[in-house]
């Protein structure tokens, strides 16, 4: 098993690390780049508003993108509407031709994510978790509800009797999910979606560009880094442990309230993991994919950052404890 890793102190300097110069996937790790892209690009207080217009038998959808949005709050929110509708239209510009990233597609299906990445859904577009490779087809939301899709309304009400409904979370609430519980569907769309606004660029390829610009405008070196995707399930990402923690330092020194939507040891998917080093203040993401785990976060008890990516054949679990071994045995000598 190889551990890559490197630990900076406050004045950023790596003093400690091992072959951390190696570019390897980071796995989810890659949801912190995505997510800081997104709340510097958006604005970390921003609310993100989505609006129903029902109009007869139509449910026209637009603003901002759902995230966390269920069948049950969906019901609940137009419940005096449900029978009526019939057909569903969206905003035109919040339609992306592209709903799968291509690498995910030829990925190995046990981390291949089969829901489509669309603005406006349900429950994440996806029933059951992820589909192991099998790609659903269409919106959740029309699927559940029996909604036809229409490309418009060709009328308006004669009597102008419609009614609109809107719905709002913070993007400090999105953020905090998609690191807490590393989801991958909302770290897609955040990441397309931020994209969109700063310079209308929808696809993934442009996406991942403007992370990348974003990154280097920070003082990231860009030859230490490549970005596919915005959850980490692409295994072309690269990213070393140097630059990882480069990045988790600078946010900790500029940013420090972005390091609070990091789960802790005991929470999120660190539920099970650190307990013992809990006193030092670990805010971290972990990350895994096939012969990958990554970890990467802050100690605020002992001011410095850390990244570490495992690649390995040994099972999951034993490149996790590796992992946390050895964070432990460093912070336990500084």
């Amino acid at each position: 098993m190889l551990v890559s890793y490197a630990i900076r102190s406050k004045d950023g300097r790596i003093i400690d690390g091992e072959s951390h110069e190696i570019p390897l996937p980071p796995a989810s790790n890659m949801k912190i780049p995505s997510t800081y892209y997104a709340y510097k690009i958006l604005g970390k207080e921003r609310t993100l508003k989505t609006l129903f217009r029902i109009d007869q038998e139509f449910l026209n959808i637009y603003g901002d993108p759902l995230f966390l949005f269920s069948k049950g709050e969906f019901e609940s929110l137009l419940s005096d509407y449900l029978g009526d509708l019939k057909f569903v239209y969206y905003d035109k510009n919040m339609l992306w031709d592209e709903k799968y990233h291509p690498d995910w597609m030829i990925g190995d299906k046990e981390y291949c994510y089969g829901a489509p990445v669309e603005p406006y859904t349900i429950d994440e577009n996806c029933i059951g978790g992820y589909h192991k490779g099998e790609h659903s087809t269409g919106s959740l939301l029309e699927r559940e509800f029996k909604l036809i899709r229409k490309e418009s309304k060709n009328t308006n009400s004669k009597d102008g009797n419609y009614s609109i409904i809107s719905r709002e979370i913070k993007l400090k609430d999105v953020i905090s999910h998609i690191l807490s519980i590393s989801c991958n569907f909302s770290a897609e769309l955040l990441l397309r979606y931020s994209s969109q606004q700063e310079n209308d660029e929808k696809t993934w390829i442009g996406a991942a560009n403007n992370v990348s610009k974003f990154l280097i405008n920070m003082g990231l070196d860009s030859s230490q880094f490549e970005i596919r995707d915005g959850s980490g399930l692409s295994r072309t990402n690269l990213f070393t442990a140097s630059e990882l923690s480069n990045l988790m330092f600078k946010i900790f020194t500029y940013d420090r309230e972005f390091v609070y939507y990091l789960p802790g040891p005991g929470k999120g998917t660190l539920s099970n993991r650190l307990d013992d080093i809990k006193d030092y203040e670990i805010y971290a993401k972990t990350g895994t994919i096939r012969y990958i785990s990554s970890l990467t976060g802050v100690s605020l008890s002992r001011e410095l950052a850390f990244s570490f990516i495992a690649y390995g054949k040994e099972p999951t679990e034993k490149r996790e404890e590796a992992i946390d071994k050895l964070l432990s045995k460093i912070l336990s000598k500084i």
